[in-house]
């Protein structure tokens, strides 16, 4: 069996296409073996003879990066990636196909590893980080198909994660949120077989995941609780060493403390200090060494108890300079102090109890025993608790209700770049408002710039830690200096006069409100609960008062000559999860925010005689519904008067979103829809991921789009559900790839038409009126009068570019002209196509064409070979 290979004349070609080829290898009487692969058969890989085999390169490369970020440990950088054939967003890890400039490099894998990481992470790979190759050529189905990955580790260090980013992904590429998992929550990935939100992965995530675990135990930072069979890396000298060094620092106490002040933003005032382990510098040793170092010789505990009676012990020395100001002490989750270590803590520094606040991490996974414990000595001892690193991770509203903190530290992650990153002011919004709607202060980390502290104040935070405030000292400073002050002091007085601090009208008692006495109490959100409301406005004062429907809330809201702008990229009216709202439209109302949100889970119905215009013009907009990369709830419109959306930007959705669960989830069922677009990307009714399930009637739908990629109607890379019946439908438009009702893409699914008089006239390079690109499309169309006009490089009338399709026409009227170089009038095959037409004028370039050619591609070359 070691001299027997596959020679080229065992290999038959079965199958052949643009994108896969079907080879069958022969190799022996009766035997046969399937590989689907992209190659030719000259360049199939069992062909190839054994120095061939070694030499050759990958196809692609996979990237484990891990990434090392100041006081965190390293945590294994992965993405939600939306991937083919799963149709769906998978926990995936960097990755790409090597190309011909990475051939050129010495070393093709790590060029393309670089690349790959840089496109898709945003993370440039520096000299001083680790990069290498963890096997060279892995076949991740044997036998099936010879295409390979390479796997390739990079451990790289990063000041902040703001670097990570995904613009550098080709179009092809979908890439969602990124997510930094620590070693506790991989074996959570790795048992499960899926993350938190049921995401899956691939098995080059469950390498990565794997060989991450395996690494966490080399650096001592894996939890032993999740222990697995993973083999420890080898020990070195150096680790030998630095274990000696920590264990003498230990046994010593060798270690001091600087304090970082914690400032009000309200007045620069400094309210408290976070205490910061330090080691004198003969050790050469950081906290994080220490700490990793302690974690391996199992001596966290004596790290809690000498961090609790070092700094009791500092604060009594500087008691003169302390005064009444708080001391932020960082706890190691599941090392408290026993019963008898916290009674010898009592008794020594019991009088300065009230002035500590114990930090806690928001990842720390506690014991309602642990939980109870803490209460209660907080209670009987008055010392405070924080929860630290908010925002990253584990981040839920469930774990603060857990902690019951007094403040919460929103992470640093969260803070860089705040004054331009719309996402984190948002995400930031929200914490800061929960935290003051639960009683908590919200407290900014790791402040560095002028601009991320006007921000921050602008937000509405109340206390500010940093560096661009003050780096952390031996000694207390006990005042900010003057220029500090000053530009607190600004931003505070800035964020009143333009009303841009969170101030919030939570309803009580009313049921009728006056927009405009809102705006000149310069509250900028209104809260709104269960029940029945009636908030009036003017149509010529625009307020800058945002709407919001809490969780689980059930509730009827009139809105009558509301005007609604100047929010940010606040939704005008924001429906928390698990919502329902009846939104009655009454007189003229007009929003130019962000549009209505109806995050997955909630509710809206639109009804009433009035009209609504929203005008959104954000990078990512959207009327009603969520953005693009965001699933949304149900969507009901019930209006008799009019729904206008004016919409322009990058990837902007009308109604709808990224993906929807919900049954009918978008569902007009009278009045008038106006929607004019211009924008890179749009979906003007529908979805850009997954199957959304529309039902559209009795409305009156006119859309004008100027976009490059689009589908008006349906989803622009998911199956089709989409149902129209009793409807005039207009559309108009231009664009590089645009279709009227379907997808823009390869798709499924069904549309169906009734009773609708249906008028699509599009320009662009690829246009569709009815259908899709490819795929196993059913069109069903009765009772209907078409009026189908395309003019561009290449069109498709109705059905699929592939002839893929199925398509009924039932007693209809079809007037369809088709003005193009390669088209083809209906994209079916024969057998699949079933008509009784009333009347019909088919054409192609002004020319009638007759039934036999309805279903042929008509393209310049095959005129000049007389195939028409």
């Amino acid at each position: 069996m070691d001299d027997f290979r596959i020679t080229q004349n065992m290999v038959n070609p079965e199958f052949s296409s643009d994108y896969v080829n079907v080879f069958d290898y022969r190799y022996a009487e009766g035997r046969h073996y399937y590989n689907a692969t992209r190659r030719r058969a000259e360049e199939l890989v069992a062909t190839k003879n054994k120095q061939q085999f070694i030499d050759m390169l990958p196809d692609a490369v996979s990237c484990i990066v891990v990434v090392d970020l100041p006081g965190r440990e390293p945590r294994l950088l992965l993405t939600h990636e939306f991937r083919y054939p799963a149709g769906r967003p998978l926990l995936s890890v960097p990755a790409g196909l090597l190309d011909k400039e990475d051939l050129k490099d010495k070393n093709p894998i790590i060029a393309a590893a670089k690349r790959e990481i840089r496109e898709e992470t945003g993370i440039t790979i520096c000299p001083d980080d680790n990069i290498t190759i963890v096997n060279p050529l892995m076949f991740s189905s044997p036998g099936l198909t010879d295409e390979s990955n390479a796997i390739v580790y990079a451990h790289v260090h990063l000041d902040d994660a703001s670097v990570i980013s995904n613009e550098g992904t080709e179009e092809s590429e979908r890439i969602g949120d990124y997510v930094l998992v620590t070693s506790q929550k991989a074996c959570e990935y790795i048992n499960k077989g899926c993350d938190e939100h049921g995401y899956y992965y691939s098995v080059y995530t469950w390498i990565a995941l794997n060989f991450f675990i395996n690494e966490s135990k080399k650096y001592g930072i894996f939890d032993l609780k999740h222990e697995t069979s993973f083999v420890p890396m080898p020990e070195t000298d150096k680790d030998s060493d630095m274990r000696s060094i920590v264990n003498k620092i230990l046994d010593t106490n060798d270690i001091d403390y600087h304090f970082q002040p914690i400032v009000s933003a309200k007045n620069g005032e400094i309210v408290g200090y976070e205490a910061l382990m330090r080691m004198p510098e003969k050790y050469g040793v950081t906290p994080i060494t220490l700490l990793k170092y302690a974690t391996q010789e199992n001596r966290l505990d004596d790290v809690e108890r000498l961090t609790l009676f070092n700094v009791m012990k500092k604060m009594t020395e500087m008691k003169e300079e302390l005064g009444d100001r708080k001391v932020f002490v960082n706890s190691i989750p599941g090392h408290y102090l026993s019963t008898e270590e916290f009674d010898c803590l009592a008794e020594q520094y019991n009088g300065f109890f009230d002035r500590v606040v114990i930090e806690v991490t928001e990842e720390t996974d506690m014991e309602e025993t642990t939980l109870d414990r803490l209460g209660s000595r907080c209670k009987e001892y008055g010392f405070q608790v924080a929860v630290d690193d908010f925002g990253t991770g584990y981040s839920n509203v469930a774990n603060l209700l857990k902690f019951l903190p007094n403040y919460v530290k929103i992470d640093r992650l969260l803070i860089s770049d705040l004054q331009i990153d719309p996402r984190k002011q948002h995400f930031v919004n929200t914490i800061i408002q929960f935290a003051h709607d639960n009683g908590f202060q919200a407290l900014a980390e790791g402040v560095e710039t002028s601009e991320e502290l006007d921000a921050a104040i602008r937000m509405g935070v109340d206390l500010i830690q940093g560096y661009f405030t003050a780096r952390p000292e031996p000694k207390l400073l006990t005042e900010l200096p003057q220029h500090l002050l000053a530009q607190i002091s600004r931003s505070n007085l800035d964020m009143v006069s333009n009303n841009t601090r969170q101030k919030v009208y939570c309803v009580n008692n009313e049921t009728n409100l006056s927009l405009i006495n809102l705006s000149l109490q310069k509250y900028n959100i209104l809260l709104i609960p269960d029940g029945d409301y009636t908030l009036i406005g003017n149509p010529e004062f625009v307020s800058a008062v945002s709407i919001r429907i809490k969780e689980n809330a059930k509730c009827h809201l009139t809105i009558r000559n509301v005007s609604i702008g100047d929010v940010d990229t606040t939704p005008c009216i924001d429906l928390g999860r698990g919502s329902s709202l009846v939104l009655n439209i009454e007189g003229k109302n007009i929003f130019t925010g962000n549009g209505i949100r109806v995050p997955a889970g909630a509710n809206l119905t639109l009804e009433g005689g009035g009209n609504l215009l929203i005008k959104p013009t954000f990078t990512n907009a959207y009327g009603i519904g969520n953005d693009y990369h965001s699933a949304f709830g149900r969507i009901i419109s019930k209006m008799a008067g009019v729904l206008e959306i004016d919409i322009s930007g990058e990837n902007c959705i009308c109604v709808g979103g990224k993906s929807s669960i919900s049954d009918r989830a978008i569902d007009l069922r009278s009045g008038t829809f106006k929607s004019v677009c211009a924008a890179s990307n749009c979906v003007c009714i529908g979805s850009y991921q997954d199957k959304p399930s529309i039902y559209i009637s009795n409305t009156d739908i006119s859309i004008e789009v100027r976009i490059d990629k689009g589908a008006m109607i349906g989803s622009m890379c998911g199956e089709q559900d989409t149902h129209i019946s009793n409807t005039a439908l207009n559309i108009v438009g231009a664009g590089n790839q645009v279709t009227g009702i379907g997808s823009t893409e390869r798709t499924e699914g069904e549309i169906s038409i009734s009773e609708c008089s249906v008028h699509v006239m599009l320009k662009g390079w690829n246009i569709a009126a009815i259908g899709a690109t490819e795929g196993n499309l059913a069109i069903d169309c009765r009772h209907c009068r078409l009026l189908l006009t395309l003019e561009g490089n290449i069109a498709t009338g109705m059905g699929c570019r592939d002839s893929n399709a199925s398509v009924l026409i039932d007693n209809a009227a079809i007037d369809m002209s088709l003005y193009s170089a390669n088209c083809i009038l209906f994209g079916c095959k024969p057998g699949t196509f079933r008509e009784s037409m009333n009347t019909l004028d088919i054409k192609r370039d002004g020319m009638t064409v007759d039934r036999d050619h309805w279903f042929e591609t008509k393209s310049e070359d095959s005129e000049q070979d007389g195939i028409v």
